[in-house]
């Protein structure tokens, strides 16, 4: 995160937790937000109590400076921390942010995934070094508690987001997440519902192709990404990429969802996609993206907007860490 430190922040006590955050800074863990009018102070502050260190940190909050004057992505407004708040703020900004996702690991392996494909390299480097963490909330019923739980883990900063599967059905059904969405934006918790029915419908057909059955089931495998490629984005969009229709009867549908799904996918889809693709897709997807096998370009095939969803899924977990 950004973070502007008040000038009274170096007139007060607190000399511990200012060190602190220097520390968060050098490792690059957190970014200074510098007020030119400020230097002189900082300066003078170090050179007082840190001798040793004035010059690292004198140094680092000139080229915070010089950084922050460059073009840059568009970014929350820095975090403002009060000399009142500085032991508040600096015990937020020492623990991991935390993503609540519906399955730890699936839904991990799928960000760190469209991390690695949309060149997220802080994203990347702050999963590696722990900096945030996947929350498993148990299902989607339990997300809204667990959110809560993990926003009361936190002082100040509400360094919390979360991941939901839309679980609609075609593209004019309202996902029943929508509400959960609402009532924790309100609470100033920012959160993603994907426009898709599920993570899933977002693996691109060239992570579908290195599933590793064995040569046997080779040809169901590329028969039934040929059936994928010729849906409708939409029809894409919506359909079980792991199971297929085989449980598409226990999806109770409302009545015009089923209908409309009726009219969407003709027998001879229902038939080539009788059975899906299976689990472990998003670990799959990790595997590919990692060495460079996704690309961009694979995920706009998707459908319109598609990238820009995924990036501003990006921007989520960027404002939190």
């Amino acid at each position: 995160m950004r973070v502007d430190l008040h000038r009274d922040v170096f007139k007060a006590d607190g000399f511990e937790l200012i060190i602190t955050l220097m520390r968060l800074f050098v490792e690059d863990r957190h970014q200074w937000f510098v007020n030119p009018d400020d230097i002189d102070d900082v300066v003078a502050y170090f050179l007082e109590h840190a001798p040793t260190k004035a010059i690292v940190y004198s140094d680092l909050a000139r080229k915070s400076l010089v950084a922050q004057s460059r073009p840059a992505p568009v970014f929350s407004a820095p975090l403002k921390v009060l000399s009142e708040s500085l032991a508040d703020h600096v015990a937020d900004l020492s623990r991991p942010a935390r993503v609540v996702v519906e399955n730890r690991t699936a839904d991990g392996a799928f960000i760190v995934a469209i991390a690695h494909v949309f060149a997220a390299a802080d994203i990347l480097r702050a999963h590696t070094e722990g900096w945030f963490e996947f929350v498993q909330s148990g299902g989607s019923g339990e997300i809204h508690k667990v959110v809560l739980a993990e926003l009361g883990t936190f002082r100040k900063v509400a360094r919390v987001t979360f991941l939901l599967d839309s679980d609609r059905g075609t593209a004019d059904q309202v996902s029943k997440y929508e509400k959960v969405l609402s009532d924790l934006q309100k609470l100033g918790i920012k959160g993603h519902v994907l426009k898709y029915r599920e993570m899933e419908n977002y693996i691109p057909n060239r992570a579908l192709a290195a599933i590793p059955w064995p040569k046997r089931k080779q040809s169901k495998l590329s028969a039934r990404i040929t059936c994928l490629k010729g849906l409708t984005p939409e029809q894409r969009a919506f359909v079980d990429i792991k199971h297929g229709f085989s449980r598409e009867k226990s999806n109770n549908w409302p009545r015009q969802i089923e209908a409309a799904r009726e009219k969407m996918y003709p027998a001879k889809v229902r038939r080539e996609l009788s059975s899906g693709f299976g689990d472990g897709l998003s670990e799959l997807l990790q595997q590919e993206a990692a060495t460079g096998k996704i690309a961009a370009a694979d995920f706009d095939s998707l459908g319109p907007g598609t990238c820009d969803e995924l990036r501003a899924l990006l921007a989520l977990i960027r404002d939190i860490i």
